[in-house]
């Protein structure tokens, strides 16, 4: 069985819905289709029910689901043993991080390590915090960057790289961007544009909504801050971003105001514990620690 479809098959067991599956493997819902298709044929059972609008196991499916799962660790385990074998001068490194990595300095963090290790490979993964949080789970990343409320993640070893915060960006014409800072009080019954339905800034403001008492009118979601921008410009609603990755970019038709009181997220560099940690994925945590200060 391939192991890459296999991995797909217990994402799918674990979130029951293909579209949230798709969209934390970074691919679309008819290949994640495809491959489930491709392992039942190959098996020869049908694994899950979809008779139903949530995804559901079958009781084959039920069956395999926890050898799914140790195969999905074994494999790891394999690669990271490989690594381990072939030491700190070759291999490759696989390190997650959100995008904008410039805003926070990661990039110099990535651009140092390649220069000190110039024979290994680097495969950098951008994606939201939540899709990386999980890939660092399955062991698909070394080590990932994540944006975060929080200070430490459970199970795992934080490093705090920087932080940010919360704001509105609103046309100049927009009554708001005569104001220092707004509520998010202030945002109710405005039509608002977040990043992605799965992702973390989603999740986090329209969280602050609902604790004011209110369902945010969202009428626009895009992956990227670019694709919010555009809209903004063209006045479809007010975005809600942080600040650093997008005040260098900012048109000069738009502007941005800070959220009140002021919401703020840090940025973290997350990555096993010691004993866990390969030697390679050990090096850059050390780089990094060195360049951070």
């Amino acid at each position: 069985m391939d192991t890459k479809y296999v991995q797909e098959f217990v994402l799918l067991a674990e979130t029951q819905n293909y579209q949230t599956a798709s969209e934390q493997l970074d691919m679309t819902t008819s290949s994640l289709s495809r491959h489930i298709k491709a392992l039942e044929a190959e098996i020869g059972v049908t694994l899950f029910d979809r008779s139903t609008r949530k995804v559901t196991l079958t009781k084959h499916g039920s069956l395999l689901l926890p050898y799914a799962k140790q195969m999905v660790s074994v494999d790891q385990d394999c690669r990271k043993a490989i690594v381990r074998l072939t030491g700190s001068n070759r291999g490759q490194i696989s390190i997650g991080s959100i995008p904008m990595l410039k805003a926070y300095g990661i990039h110099k963090m990535v651009q140092s390590f390649q220069q000190k290790w110039p024979n290994i490979s680097i495969n950098l993964i951008e994606a939201d915090s939540l899709h990386l949080q999980m890939m660092l789970q399955r062991g698909e990343c070394d080590v990932i960057f994540i944006r975060t409320r929080a200070m430490e993640i459970p199970d795992y070893q934080s490093y705090y790289i920087d932080q940010d915060q919360l704001s509105a960006v609103v046309p100049r014409q927009h009554p708001f961007a005569s104001q220092d800072a707004i509520s998010i009080r202030q945002l109710k019954g405005e039509s608002l544009l977040l990043i992605g339905t799965n992702a973390f800034m989603y999740k986090m403001c329209t969280e602050l909504c609902l604790e004011e008492g209110f369902s945010p009118r969202v009428v626009f979601t895009s992956r990227r801050a670019h694709n919010l921008l555009d809209q903004v410009d063209a006045g479809v609603g007010i975005a809600l971003l942080t600040r650093k990755p997008v005040a260098a970019s900012l048109p000069d038709s738009l502007t941005m105001v800070d959220i009140t009181p002021p919401v703020r997220t840090s940025i973290l560099m997350v990555y096993p514990s010691d004993e866990k940690l390969n030697p390679l994925a050990a090096d850059f945590v050390h780089l990094c620690k060195e360049i951070h200060g």
